[in-house]
């Protein structure tokens, strides 16, 4: 039987290399949205320009270091960090808002048996998303 042990080997580490640069390229493009978003209704009150500029600037150092917490906490469990982002993130984005935005757009103008498919699917997404939490977490 062969040894599948690949940590020695140099197109596994170029790989990783590359996976590295791609998250850290990839990471202020993903993120910038979600601070706008965050900021836009966190500090919209503040009439202080400068004030508000830091406060911004404070919920992004927070954001980036919880991340940096998540990942220094998952380094030796990579699979537990990619099921805990498919159960929190994929499984809601893929299943959960297509069908219940649907659902909520066209629920006056099509039949009861899509509004109907379109609040299972829904359902079945969120059953799932739930699961896969509970057993990351217990297992």
């Amino acid at each position: 039987m062969r040894n599948l042990n690949i940590e020695g080997n140099v197109v596994i580490q170029i790989i990783l290399i590359l996976l590295i640069f791609s998250i850290l390229i990839v990471y202020p493009v993903v993120l910038y949205p979600s601070f706008k978003i965050i900021g836009r209704y966190l500090f919209k009150n503040i009439e202080n320009q400068n004030k508000k500029y830091w406060l911004e600037n404070l919920m992004r150092v927070i954001i980036v270091a919880g991340t940096i917490v998540v990942g220094i906490f998952s380094i030796g469990n990579f699979d537990t960090l990619l099921a805990l982002v498919g159960s929190g993130i994929c499984c809601p984005i893929a299943l959960i808002f297509p069908t219940l935005f649907h659902f909520l757009v066209f629920k006056n103008e099509q039949k009861k048996i899509w509004n109907f498919f379109d609040l299972s699917i829904s359902i079945i997404g969120t059953l799932i998303s739930l699961s896969v939490l509970i057993f990351t977490f217990l297992g």
